[in-house]
């Protein structure tokens, strides 16, 4: 169970491209032209954006939303038990849970003070009774012996990361239409169509840190890859269990 392997949503918007649109000049009226483009911003943002998740080792994915239909059962410390202590179940390993929305027992939704958030990942019942053992995941989850939960998890990117996100749409809005732009040569080239871009290079040169864009190498060398791995985790490291109320 998880937030799927692609980003859930984009890390900047049109509003934020700090490269205007090209003008020229018609040579016959002398009337300004406003340069078209292949590619909306949008689409530019959502490329820029998967390459830089990608290469930040897909740290931050934004806020998604996701439904399960868990198989439950009464635990604590990861062990089976009775009923009346820590009773819960882990819905998320990658990304921290930021929400639960919603939670249906037959159907029906359970209210917000029967449950908290424990650790961001586990749903904690708090009010005596077990989450239920059986789920039939034949039946909708509007029908008796079922039970869905409905939650957002994730991670939004630090505003460097942003404004990478921003740099990279820009340069290849320019790239693709032909236009003066700091990217690699071995990323765009002449074809017989016009300009064109090698996205593989790019995505290379971006995770190396040689795109030669300074906000994005700098930013993708903090989030990189090797740094997220090189984290050390022991037992005796495990902080106090974090409670927070649930929206």
């Amino acid at each position: 169970m998880g937030v799927p392997v692609e980003f859930c949503e984009p890390w900047t918007t049109p509003d934020k491209l700090c490269c205007p649109d090209a003008v020229s000049v018609d040579c016959e009226t002398g009337d300004p032209v406003v340069a078209s483009y292949a590619w909306t911003d949008e689409e530019l943002i959502e490329a820029a954006t998967g390459i830089l998740y990608r290469a930040t080792c897909s740290l931050y994915p934004g806020h998604c939303e996701v439904t399960v239909r868990p198989c439950g059962y009464c635990s604590c410390n990861r062990k089976k038990c009775g009923c009346g202590r820590y009773i819960y179940i882990d819905l998320q390993e990658k990304y921290p849970i930021v929400s639960i929305d919603e939670v249906l027992i037959d159907g029906e939704v359970v209210p917000e003070s029967s449950y908290r958030l424990d650790d961001y990942h586990r749903l904690v019942r708090t009010d005596g009774a077990c989450w239920p053992a059986c789920n039939d995941l034949i039946l909708e989850a509007t029908e008796p012996r079922t039970f869905q939960v409905s939650y957002t998890a994730g991670r939004l990117p630090p505003i460097e990361l942003q404004m990478a996100a921003a740099e990279l749409a820009c340069e290849m809005k320019r790239a693709c239409n032909g236009f003066d732009c700091r990217l690699p040569r071995n990323v765009t080239h002449v074809s017989r169509q016009g300009i064109s871009m090698d996205i593989t290079a790019l995505e290379g040169a971006v995770s190396g840190r040689v795109s030669g864009l300074a906000m994005v190498d700098s930013a993708v060398s903090q989030y990189n890859c090797s740094r997220a791995r090189a984290r050390v985790w022991h037992p005796s490291l495990q902080g106090p269990r974090q409670v927070f109320p649930t929206p």
